[in-house]
Order: structure tokens, then sequence, then C-alpha cells
């Protein structure tokens, strides 16, 4: 593995992590380790909050700091950026960061505390790259719940 660092911002690559500065490499590593334990789903969102959820895991402030983010920002089109039909980073900044980070992870938490960690793997597993097997598909198979009934009581809850 091979880490090039430049000075804010970053991506994981297979084994290689891409960044600008020093942040973004604990960020990047998680999805290097994530997709190699589970799957490297094709959903941002879904992938992007799992990050969000290990670094709330680690510091509670970032999940406070997160769900005030997620609160402000819950008539934004959270379903449309869980399919995918909108860019994950098409969203608008709060200070410095997408909001949808903080709501990916905040939400990925609302789906663990629900539905448990394992439940969540097997999800995961479902949205690997090249399956053919919709988010929204994979999520009812593996929690038996439709995936906009969970995203409108995350709001309901959230707010």
């Amino acid at each position: 593995r091979r880490c090039i660092g430049f000075s804010g911002g970053g991506f994981a690559l297979l084994n290689e992590i891409h960044t600008l500065g020093l942040f973004p490499i604990e960020h990047e590593s998680v999805h290097i380790l994530f997709n190699h334990a589970v799957a490297h789903s094709k959903s941002q969102f879904f992938a992007e909050g799992i990050v969000q959820y290990f670094e709330h895991s680690r510091d509670s402030s970032a999940y406070e700091r997160d769900l005030g983010i997620a609160r402000k920002n819950l008539d934004q089109p959270i379903m449309k950026w869980i399919i995918g039909k909108k860019d994950f980073w098409d969203a608008p900044k709060d200070d410095w960061i997408t909001v949808t980070y903080p709501i990916s992870g905040v939400f990925v938490r609302y789906v663990i505390d629900k539905y448990g960690f394992l439940a969540f793997k097997e999800f995961y597993k479902k949205t690997e790259n090249g399956s053919t097997v919709t988010v929204e598909e994979a999520f009812e198979n593996t929690f038996s719940s439709k995936l906009a009934d969970d995203v409108a009581e995350f709001i309901a809850v959230t707010g």
C-alpha cells in the first residue's frame, strides 16, 4: 500500500491512498480496509457513510457535529443521493464539509442501530460494484423494509 501526500482531500484507489494533506489518510484508510473486509459498494452514499460511522465511533464529538449538520439539511434530496439519482458531491456545503458526508454517516448509524452491524455488512455486500441488484432491492432484501420508508423514518426521528 502506498500513501501519496500533497496538501486537503483524497481518494482510495484499489490499495493506494491519494491525498491532499494528512487529514484524509485515516478516512481513506477506512475505505480500503472496509472494501477488502466486506465489499466495494457502488453506492457512494453508503461507502462514505460507513467511514463517517467509524469516525463517529472513534470521536463522539464528530457524531454530534454531523448530527447537527444533518438536522439542518433534512430537506435535501437524501433518497436521490442514496440511490445514485443525484451525485453524492452535488450538495451544499456546511462550512468546509459537503453535507452528504455527515448525512450519510448519521443515516448509516441509524441503519446499524436499527438492524445491526452484521445485517448492514450483508446489505453492503449486496451493493458491491458490478452487482445488478439496486440499492433499493438490496435494502429490502436484507432488512425486509422499503428504503423510502426508512429514509422517511430517519428524517422524522432525526429532525
